[in-house]
């Protein structure tokens, strides 16, 4: 097969409505293919390929954009190693071919941030209000979802750990800027001083801005007056995680297929979408005009 002339390495990879081809062969090729491609499409699924969209691209000198990832390849270089011949230890110097890679593309993450006010464009923290309603626990439990969210779904990236450590710093500091101002603390400081570096720690403040019942100690209180029993909310907080760089675990570089039967890969700020919680809080507990605890539905 090696020696036959007609033999053209291609790959094809899809995911929804986004796919990419990769060929080993000049750029007129790619041409042929970009334009097989699309004489399929149109006529055995009547769709349109989008060619403004369809890029052509070599991955050594351009990386490539797809799913969030930045896929590319490192250009061959020389390197010296130490070899032991009859004895004699010899400098061997070699040339090692260039490896693909994927990167997160954190230009897109910040910007999707940006979009939902998490920090500006160029990826400074800003406290984000629509979460200022709703008690510490709740926006530190959604942070930390939309934290490992991401962390999750860049596990292949080759700058898995420098992403992340990006992202968290963007997300802690959001929510320190949030805090400071519900809770009238003037600067982040304070914050993390009352909290602690994941925000864990219960805030007790003598105001709060947002809804009567917006902090946890308010909520608690109301739960201890309706049930009678005392509250468990602020028994186990949990904080945001990976405070510390060394607890972002190492890249899934080389894992094969073992994804392949896995489901499908979700939006990691999905999470983003959630309406605000201002009654969120209130499931599980018991009603607060009756007193029951089984069975209790609230629709609004």
């Amino acid at each position: 097969m090696a020696q036959d002339p007609n033999f053209k390495r291609l790959g094809c990879v899809r995911y929804a409505d986004d796919f990419l081809v990769g060929i080993i062969g000049p750029r007129h090729e790619a041409l042929e293919i970009r334009e097989k491609i699309q004489k399929f499409l149109k006529e055995k699924l009547n769709l349109e390929l989008n060619l403004e969209k369809t890029h052509i691209s070599n991955p050594i000198k351009h990386d490539v954009k797809f799913l969030g990832y930045t896929i590319g390849k490192s250009g061959p270089n020389a390197y010296t190693y130490v070899r032991a011949y009859n004895g004699k230890k010899r400098k061997v110097r070699t040339i090692r071919r260039g490896s693909v890679y994927l990167k997160v593309d954190i230009k897109r993450v910040i910007h999707r941030l940006a979009q939902k006010k998490f920090c500006t464009k160029e990826g400074y923290p800003l406290p984000n209000f629509y979460y200022l309603p709703e008690p510490q626990t709740s926006v530190i439990r959604k942070y930390s979802m939309i934290i490992r969210g991401l962390e999750q779904y860049y596990k292949l990236a080759n700058n898995k750990r420098q992403a992340v450590s990006r992202i968290n710093y963007i997300m802690r500091y959001s929510a320190a800027k949030l805090f400071a101002a519900k809770y009238k603390l003037r600067s982040i400081a304070k914050v993390f001083a009352k909290a602690g570096k994941d925000l864990k720690l219960p805030i007790k403040a003598k105001r709060a801005i947002g809804i009567p019942s917006g902090t946890d100690q308010s909520l608690a209180k109301m739960e201890e007056e309706v049930s009678k029993k005392p509250s468990r909310r602020l028994e186990t907080p949990t904080g945001l995680p990976f405070t510390r760089y060394s607890t972002i675990s190492k890249p899934d570089i080389g894992v094969g297929t073992k994804y392949a039967a896995r489901k499908p890969l979700e939006d990691p700020l999905e999470p983003l979408k959630w309406r605000s919680s201002r009654g969120s809080y209130a499931f599980g507990l018991p009603c607060a005009i009756c007193g029951e605890e089984a069975g209790v539905e609230m629709h609004h």
